[in-house]
Parts: C-alpha cells; structure tokens; sequence
C-alpha cells in the first residue's frame, strides 16, 4: 500500500476520515466494515482503499490500485470527449396556411438536416388574425412528423408558445444505424432487431444517477441494451450497479418456439459477460458479472408435499442468490437436490437443506479454497450455531447468515408437515 500524495483526487487509505466504510467489488465481500479493518483487507492485498462515493452514508469504497483507477478514469474522459458529438440546430417555419408544394420543400429541407444528424425544431408562425387557424397549423406540423417518421422521432408534441406553434424534434436516423451496429457486432449471424436502444444513450442516462448500488429495472427490455449499459458503466468507473431486465417471449401461432427474452435479452448479455466473437472473428473481452435467467410459471392448484419442497427448493434458491449477488450454480460432485452452491469469482453461497447431510456438507467443503469466501445457509429445527465450530475447522472463512424470517416460516411449515 503506498502513502497518497498531495494531488490525489479522492479519499484515499490514511485520508480516509469516516469511521466505516461500506465495501463493493468482487475482490470483497460486499458490507459495512470499519475503516481500520478496509484498510487491513487493502493492505493484504498490496492495494488501495479508494472512496469513490463520499455522497453515499457511509462512503462507498473499493479495494483497488489506485494508479491503474485514475489511469482508467482519464481513459474514459478521453473516449468521451473524442465520441462527443456538436450538436446543430436547424429551424423551418411554416405558416398556418402553408400550401402542398411549398410542404413538401420544406420537407425535403427537414429530412436533409436530419439525415446530417442536427436537431431540428420546426415551428408554424401565426401572424395577426392568423392565430384562428391554430388548428390547421398543429395538423401541419403532425403531419411533417408523420412523414418524417422513417429518420426520426419527435421530442415534444406541438404545443403552443405566443403566437408560436412549436415541434421539436430530435432525431436518431445516424444514431440508429450506429446502435443498431452494438447489437451486431454480438449477433452478427441473427439479428432481427431493427430499432434497438442505444448503448451509449442509455449510458448517458443511467451516469446521471449518483447512487453507486442502483437497481435499474427495464420493463420492456427487448434488446437488453439497458443491461449492456449497466455492464460497461460498471466496468468504467468501478461502481456496484445492478439491472433487472423484463421480456416477453413474442411467441406466435406461427412461431410458437420465438423466445425474446431466452434468445436475445438474455443471451447478449451473457456474451457481453463471459466474452464473445464477432463479425470479424475477433475475440471480445468479457466485461465481467453475473447473471440469471428467470420465467413464470403457472401454478399448480393442488401440489403434492414433494411438489411443494421441490417448488421451495428452487425459488429459495433465486432469492437468496439474489440476496448474495451470486448466481453461477457450481457443481458438488454428485447432484443433491438438497445442498446448493453458488458463486462468483472467490465468493460463493452454499445452502444446506437438510441437516441430515451435515457430514456432506463438511466433505463439499473441503471442495473449495482457503482464500475463498463462504456465506452458508443452515435450514435446521434447531440452532445452525451449534454446528459452526466444526464447520470452521474445515474451512475458516465462512459465515453463518441468517435466513429471512418468512423463508424459514415457510421452510417450517413445508418440512414439517
């Protein structure tokens, strides 16, 4: 760990003033620690403890080298500067009573502008007694937009401002087709999205945000693109976000096998996590993450007691990988439907079910690394402390969570019955 200098930018080891600190990144396990302890685990790894968040409570840190951060963050600023586009903005007005051909020139103006990538705000001017005709001049600038649909959309519906209708319209004609090139350098051999959202948009959007731990929910996420955002931010500046992505499957009479969500959402951002090759048979760096795949499912009126523990088993599952953040399920040997593990990098949950395989458990354990972090789940009638002394023994970092109150309500009146 070395000593921070005058010019540092941020709150670095010793400068670090807060009494706790709560950690993030996957080199951690994620949590509230004092910060003479962060600075222990910093020091352990030859790294920095680096606040990157002094508006959260309490600071928001990660372990890291601090030279290779700031060297990463002056890389981002240069991207973005070199990405950033000017802006130009061009006007067209019309009057109320703009006939057919002088429409249609100005048109052919509109969808030139656009197609040059400017921003176009286009407006009807009412002068004197005109303004009766209000009317016919919101029609005419419906009707420009309408016309204009296949270069861009609009920002505002016509409103009027004095003796102004104005339509401002921001169109994404040169974007689009730059977007759309995000989803086939990943799907080049099928792509059938024509209008995917833009990764670098919604990475305008979501930076905007100042938590560093937001959960970011797109209802409608078709392409995954918000996912992708969230991924590369994460990857930029270090930060904790998370992504809840929602898809239909887009099924049809003729298609019954389509699958969206399966096949698109859910697939690009795997391979933007794990790697993938595109277009030009190039290798693509994984941006690194987790991620889970869920669907619905109807639910059976009268289940069996064996139904109802399997059906347990598995939701129990997807709630506490989502509490722990660790979603690859990692193979024990032989399958037991009753003891679980999952992980990410050096963390991992394992979730014992049955306390009668106790003396597995303690066998698995041996499984996994000294340097590994165990967070363990015990559903038991009686208290999981009890068996912590032996489990230690074999594996010294793991921890004893507690499970939530209305899982273990649950997991009571199912095992029992």
């Amino acid at each position: 760990m070395r000593k921070p200098a005058q010019e540092d930018a941020h709150q670095i080891n010793d400068k670090i003033r807060a009494k706790e600190v709560r950690l993030v990144g996957d080199n951690v396990e994620p949590g509230v620690y004092p910060t003479s302890e962060a600075l222990k685990m910093a020091e352990e790894q030859e790294l920095d403890l680096v606040v990157i968040s002094d508006k959260a409570e309490p600071f928001i840190c990660r372990i890291l080298d601090y030279k290779k951060f700031l060297y990463e963050q002056k890389k981002k600023q240069k991207e973005l500067k070199a990405k950033q586009v000017k802006v130009v903005i061009k006007e067209i007005r019309f009057g109320p009573q703009t006939d057919e051909h002088d429409f249609q020139f100005k048109k052919k103006h509109a969808e030139k502008f656009l197609e040059e990538g400017s921003k176009l705000k286009t407006y009807v001017f009412f002068k004197g007694r005109s303004i009766v005709f209000k009317d016919q001049g919101e029609i005419l600038l419906l009707k420009l937009a309408q016309e204009l649909e296949h270069v861009g959309k609009v920002d505002q519906m016509p409103k009027l401002e004095g003796k102004r209708m104005k339509l401002y319209s921001i169109i994404f004609w040169i974007l689009n087709n730059e977007w759309k090139d995000d989803l086939e350098k990943i799907f080049w051999e099928n792509n059938n999205f024509d209008y995917p959202k833009p990764v670098r948009f919604i990475k305008f959007i979501l930076d905007s945000l100042e938590s560093t731990n937001s959960i970011i929910l797109d209802f409608f996420a078709w392409s995954g693109t918000t996912g992708h955002a969230v991924l590369e931010l994460n990857k930029e500046d270090w930060w904790n976000r998370q992504f809840i992505l929602c898809s239909n499957r887009e099924n049809t009479t003729e298609n019954p096998e389509k699958n969206i969500c399966r096949d698109i959402t859910y697939e690009r951002n795997k391979r933007v996590i794990q790697g993938y090759t595109n277009a030009k048979w190039e290798q693509v760096e994984g941006l690194g993450g987790n991620l889970r795949y869920y669907k619905t499912t109807f639910i059976n009126k009268n289940p069996s007691i064996d139904d109802l523990r399997y059906s347990f088993i598995h939701k129990c599952d997807d709630l506490l990988c989502i509490k722990e953040n660790t979603f690859t399920k990692i193979p024990l040997g032989e399958d037991i439907p009753t003891l679980r593990a999952f992980g990410r990098k050096n963390l991992f949950t394992v979730i014992l079910y049955d306390i009668n395989l106790f003396e597995t458990l303690k066998e698995k354990l041996r499984l996994f690394g000294s340097n590994e972090h165990i967070s363990l789940y015990l559903f038991t009638m009686s208290h999981p402390e009890i068996f912590m002394d032996e489990l230690r023994a074999i594996h010294s970092n793991i921890d004893l969570k507690n499970i939530p109150d209305d899982i273990l309500e649950t997991y009571l009146k199912i095992f029992n019955a």
